[in-house]
């Protein structure tokens, strides 16, 4: 296609563009000429998914395991010790991880 046809096609002029009232024509049909934002997850969707990493599942069946372990055995306290640590460890991970993730998020809005 030649410019000339171009033009014809999209009822412009290639000298002088869109007449003022074929742009406003145009802005009432098709709405500004911007970006839509990307669909987002609710904050609770992310901090859940922050929770439960293939990592952090590993080390949240380790601390059930270690809970079961000391209520089979109460005399063993460390299993207790242990599942709490690895708990408040994966918590606060994720904790961490999801904040850092919601400050990248505030950047880019």
């Amino acid at each position: 296609m030649t410019c000339e046809e171009v033009a014809a096609k999209h009822d412009t002029s290639i000298k002088n563009g869109l007449s003022t009232a074929e742009a406003q024509r145009r802005l009432e049909r098709d709405g500004l000429n911007e970006l839509s934002p990307p669909p987002s997850l609710p904050w609770y969707v992310k901090f859940f998914l922050h929770m439960t990493g293939f990592f952090s599942l590993l080390l949240w069946g380790a601390a059930v395991l270690c809970f079961i372990a000391y209520g089979i055995n109460n005399d063993a306290v460390d299993n207790l010790y242990l599942g709490i640590v690895l708990a408040v460890v994966v918590f606060l991970t994720g904790c961490f991880s999801f904040y850092q993730d919601a400050q990248a998020d505030a950047v880019m809005q």
